[in-house]
């Protein structure tokens, strides 16, 4: 498996790729994992779980984090170099792919005896990296899609035509979503090369307890990558909900910066303890004792906090994206409303606190769901057979 990241690193991508290889080794599966070595101090190799992990040296070990952002958060952004700023953080920025490419390429090679197909997480340039080495060593490749924009990221490389087309023709793909799939189809790609494979969740033992006396709202997700979560819609429904049920609270838990979110906290009035930015924060606890937990984003592939909170037996409201409308069926496991609509979020969630016998029979449908289709034991298992079709392919 070819991944950006893994393991300590923590993001959606790498978790889903560390569940997945971990369940597949259970199924006796020999997993390799490449990655990059991303921080000094990480090992260049070592065995997690019976998994072998490659890290592959890169400029953002130096710095340990990515050279862009070094660069730009250790140079003023007002300064009159700006522009020169920029320019260089994307050098950097290539440097480092480049050189994790050609370095991955090299140590896929060194190990063809061990490689049977070639996995790649992402279906940006890492995906090209892939294709190359899996020519190399005349391997198949699967390449897992998990945006909805893989190939635009390509748009920022050089030769990215001709590296979407080789990736196009050489590698099959497993779409995490129906939307992802029909992407795929309308960006040219075969449909005899793509399967459908969702992202997965280990089922927890316990549910969540919240249907006596909570009234807390939970959000999940890093905030630090601009709109996309949404959670400026959120924050923007809180108020209405605020007047018919006083106990409302909003518990914020990620990275990010808050600054923008607390402005527009200040300009609809709302009281500083209503809403509370946790930080990064292990979330189990919040699952168990929240009553809703909503994802308002623009855009996912399949989120990994909804999966987890419909897994702890959570009233989930998300927005009509991709993934969650894999995942929710409207008012039968959670309920689904249109991105960017305040109304729509302040209505559901009226609707869930004024109904809570509702609310607890969408969050039991809602883990059932889990069980039935999204458990991380059935989603390696379609994995297995779609590397065995793709095998039995060559």
């Amino acid at each position: 498996m070819l991944t950006h990241h893994y393991f300590p690193h923590i993001g959606g991508n790498g978790v889903q790729c560390k569940l997945l290889a971990e369940e597949l080794q259970k199924l006796g599966y020999s997993i390799t994992i490449i990655t990059k070595r991303y921080r000094s101090g990480l090992a260049s190799y070592e065995v997690i779980q019976k998994i072998d992990v490659h890290r592959i040296f890169c400029l953002s070990a130096i710095f340990n984090k990515s050279v862009p952002d070094f660069l730009l958060e250790t140079l003023s952004v007002r300064s009159p170099f700006k522009l020169l700023i920029k320019i260089l953080a994307r050098l950097f920025f290539y440097a480092d792919e480049l050189i994790f490419s050609v370095c991955a390429c090299i140590r896929i090679v060194r190990l063809d005896r061990k490689i049977d197909i070639v996995h790649v997480h992402q279906s940006h340039w890492i995906a090209y990296c892939g294709v190359i080495a899996a020519r190399l060593t005349k391997k198949p490749i699967v390449v897992k899609d998990a945006t909805l924009n893989g190939f635009d990221e390509l748009k920022v490389m050089p030769f990215a035509r001709k590296m979407r087309e080789s990736i196009k023709k050489t590698a099959y793909f497993a779409a995490i979503s129906t939307d992802i799939y029909n992407n795929l189809v309308d960006n040219g790609v075969l449909k005899d090369r793509i399967f459908l494979a969702p992202n997965g969740v280990h089922l927890p033992p316990f549910v969540n307890n919240s249907e006596i006396d909570s009234f807390d709202v939970l959000f999940v997700g890093n905030f630090n990558q601009g709109k996309i979560k949404g959670l400026d819609i959120l924050i923007q429904a809180i108020p209405a909900v605020l007047q018919k049920f006083p106990a409302i609270k909003l518990l914020i838990l990620g990275k990010g910066d808050t600054t923008p979110y607390q402005k527009i906290i200040k300009e609809n009035n709302i009281q500083s303890d209503k809403i509370e930015f946790m930080g990064k924060r292990e979330a189990r606890d919040f699952y168990l004792k929240c009553a809703v937990f909503v994802l308002p984003s623009r855009s996912e592939g399949m989120s990994n906090a909804l999966l987890e909170a419909m897994s702890y037996g959570m009233a989930c409201v998300s927005t009509n994206i991709s993934g969650s409308n894999d995942l929710i069926i409207n008012r039968i496991n959670g309920l689904l409303i249109q991105t960017e609509n305040v109304r729509q979020l302040e209505e559901a969630l009226l609707y869930l606190f004024s109904n809570r016998e509702f609310a607890l029979q969408l969050g039991k449908n809602a883990r059932m769901t889990i069980i039935d289709k999204f458990q991380m034991d059935k989603v390696a298992k379609r994995y297995a057979d779609i590397y065995q079709t793709i095998l039995d392919y060559k």
